[in-house]
């Protein structure tokens, strides 16, 4: 059972042989994030992934998950920027630089979602279905003109 909503992640057990507290691994908080988002637990994702973020501060994927978790928390603006540090750290995540169009255009900032939306559609290949959301989001930004 997931711990509870808001709570901070469990320590680890201190090892009885070393006496030695074992390191949190970084990428299993960021496993178990991805689980506590798909069961819509964001408070507890938010946890886990400051947790790891507290441990390497530049891992791509916690910073996009954490932009996930707070746009689905109802705080865009810190979605924003967490995103904005994911691609920092990834500029070629698709995925992140799509979300952060997305909450670009609905803050009215058009401009920098056309930014990098057009960016998106030059750089992916044909293929790519987020080349075609790209399309599809550039559509709506024109649309809106």
């Amino acid at each position: 059972m997931p711990f509870a909503t808001g709570a901070t992640p469990p320590r680890p057990a201190i090892d009885t042989v070393t006496g030695e507290q074992p390191m949190l691994d970084p990428e299993l908080l960021v496993t178990c994030a991805s689980v506590s988002l798909r069961t819509h637990a964001f408070n507890d994702a938010h946890a886990l992934l400051t947790a790891a973020l507290a441990l390497e501060h530049d891992h791509p994927r916690a910073l996009a998950m954490l932009g996930l978790t707070l746009d689905r928390l109802g705080r865009p603006v810190e979605a924003r920027d967490a995103y904005e540090r994911a691609i920092a750290a990834d500029e070629r995540d698709p995925n992140t630089l799509l979300d952060l169009a997305r909450l670009y255009m609905d803050a009215g900032e058009d401009d920098r979602a056309r930014s990098l939306l057009s960016w998106l559609v030059v750089e992916l290949s044909e293929a790519s279905f987020a080349r075609r959301h790209a399309i599809d989001m550039l559509s709506i930004l024109e649309a809106r003109r």
